[in-house]
């Protein structure tokens, strides 16, 4: 006790300590994010060549059908989608484009989504586009076959 009566002991504490733990959480968060980062560069670069390769067969299919060539166009379908689909499928689905969109006039650059699931890769490729009665959405679904991507999809909206 000081002269006045108070109990200094409580008056002045020591300075509180610092947790160990605090940097080592820190430090275990940094890593984290840097493995997520670069765990990100890789999967952006492997999805951009899948999509680059899927890219070329989507392209080659849709321009097989703008210039009519149905039986190169049902060359690039996925095997399993095969027995489904018949030559005159694929030409009378084009002369319903042709109808109700027009002539495609051109197509922008695709967004991507790449799903694998259960070692079944797939692409799935977003075309802005422009026909001649007005604009519209192209998607191409590809899958990876033996034979590389191969068409499995092919909508408008």
């Amino acid at each position: 006790m000081n002269p006045q009566g108070y109990n200094t002991q409580y008056m002045n504490p020591s300075p509180p300590r610092r947790s160990v733990a605090v940097p080592i959480v820190l430090g275990i968060l940094g890593l984290l994010l840097v493995a997520a980062v670069v765990g990100g560069i890789f999967a952006f670069k492997a999805g951009k060549t899948m999509t680059t390769a899927a890219g070329s067969v989507a392209t080659a299919f849709i321009d097989d059908l703008e210039a009519h060539n149905w039986t190169a166009a049902r060359g690039l379908v996925a095997p399993q989608e095969l027995p489904q689909i018949s030559v005159k499928d694929i030409k009378d689905l084009q002369q319903y484009v042709d109808n109700h969109y027009g002539k495609l006039d051109s197509m922008g650059t695709p967004g991507w989504f790449v799903n694998n699931n259960n070692g079944v890769t797939s692409v799935q490729l977003q075309y802005p586009a422009t026909f001649a009665k007005g604009k519209a959405t192209v998607q191409v679904v590809l899958t990876d076959t033996p034979a590389g991507y191969r068409v499995v999809g092919w909508h408008i909206n």
